[in-house]
């Protein structure tokens, strides 16, 4: 019996899901490695887990599969994806130090959150997955938004504080 392929809906909600969820999880696992793979670094000079915590399947999409999505989703994609490769390109080449590397990483991975957030918000959203930490960052922690939805430039934000620092 030949299998029934989903129609062009089906597909473009399947793929849609798909991109949400590796995009929450290259900022997730980005976050919460953060230390490890800093220590991995000084200690090391190991590039494997950082280029493994980036790896992405964005790449292997064909044409035919990215027809599936609208045109502000394949940009807001292609910009999160433009940010993860530069990462790597760092990542691959750096001769730096820890501590600057350290710095490096916080400041590639909050650029990452933010283009991350406005892509999977373009995807209609990351669903939570079970056990895991939930898949949309706190919106007031982001330093940059865009400043016209559909020009799609990024722009500072002022400095928020962080909730948590506010109840001190």
């Amino acid at each position: 019996m030949v299998p029934v392929l989903p129609d062009e809906a089906v597909r473009s909600r399947r793929l849609k899901t798909l991109l949400a969820l590796e995009i929450s999880r290259i900022v997730e696992d980005l976050v919460s490695r953060r230390d490890f793979l800093v220590q991995m670094w000084s200690l090391h000079r190991d590039r494997t887990p950082f280029l493994e915590t980036l790896s992405s399947r964005w790449s292997s999409l064909t044409m035919g599969e990215l027809l599936n999505l609208e045109d502000e989703h394949i940009v807001a994609i292609e910009a999160f994806y433009r940010e993860v490769d530069e990462f790597r390109l760092y990542i691959r080449f750096t001769q730096d130090m820890p501590v600057m590397l350290s710095g490096r990483y916080d400041w590639m991975t909050k650029r990452l959150e933010s283009y991350g957030q406005l892509a999977v918000e373009q995807l209609g959203g990351a669903p939570i997955r079970p056990g895991g930490p939930p898949s949309h960052p706190d919106a007031s922690l982001l330093k940059y938004t865009l400043d016209a939805p559909a020009a799609g430039n990024l722009v500072e934000k002022p400095e928020q504080p962080h909730p948590a620092d506010a109840a001190e």
